[in-house]
């Protein structure tokens, strides 16, 4: 065939130029065949979440398919968020927070847990942790409902340590300062308790009355008493 009958179109066609390109497009690489079928595409991804809430840790496993950039959409996020909080609600129902042992901090043997009538001589819906031999107690935080709320585990979950006569005068003389104190200032418990770990120098989460020693709860004492002196 002479080149002078093809016509202008047929060298400067498109198609002859973009065929290349489509077929290597199109073409499949050797290791993709070779996969196994048996693990996820790159266009799924596994989320492995584990809830520590009041009952034992569990995993739960969601697996989202679809192409890459539906992955992170905020329906798949949501409704994400609502399974785990569904499951975590569960979770603390099912599996309240309990103490099932509790050592004395002066003889260091295990405490046992009462009731409010054995220690006072009425019933009361609460629970103590008490030492005989030493004749410390503590008692423990109100249940929480079978929604979590309103408490804390099976009602079983102490307050803070052991305390004998001598140190349970202290710790309530500790609450009559600080109590009436932060309530003048305006602040919540929690600000209360912040600002008190800061003075004291000690860790927000051990800064309690309730842990306190005989020390610490002169030194909360002082700590107010200079306050009103400022």
């Amino acid at each position: 065939m002479n080149h002078h009958s093809l016509s202008y179109s047929t060298f400067h066609s498109p198609s002859l130029y973009r065929a290349p390109r489509i077929l290597a497009k199109l073409s499949i690489p050797d290791d993709h065949l070779s996969q196994d079928p048996a693990q996820p595409s790159a266009c799924s991804t596994e989320h492995n979440v584990a809830l520590t809430g009041q009952g034992s840790p569990e995993i739960i496993k969601t697996r989202v398919k679809g192409p890459k950039k539906n992955r992170g959409s905020n329906a798949k996020r949501k409704q994400l968020v609502r399974q785990l909080r569904t499951k975590q609600a569960k979770a603390q129902a099912t599996k309240p927070m309990t103490c099932l042992s509790l050592e004395c901090n002066y003889c260091q043997r295990p405490s046992r847990l009462v009731d409010h009538k054995e220690l006072y001589g009425k019933s009361a819906p609460k629970l103590y942790w008490f030492c005989q031999d030493c004749d410390a107690y503590v008692g423990c935080h109100p249940a929480a409902d079978v929604h979590g709320k309103g408490g804390v585990g099976d009602g079983t979950v102490p307050m803070g340590t052991l305390a004998n006569s001598a140190l349970r005068r202290l710790r309530m003389k500790a609450h009559g300062s600080f109590d009436p104190f932060w309530k003048k200032q305006g602040w919540t418990r929690t600000q209360a308790y912040t600002w008190l770990a800061k003075s004291l120098d000690l860790p927000r989460s051990k800064c309690h009355i309730a842990m306190m020693d005989n020390a610490l709860c002169q030194q909360v004492q002082d700590l107010i008493r200079k306050q009103y002196t400022l």
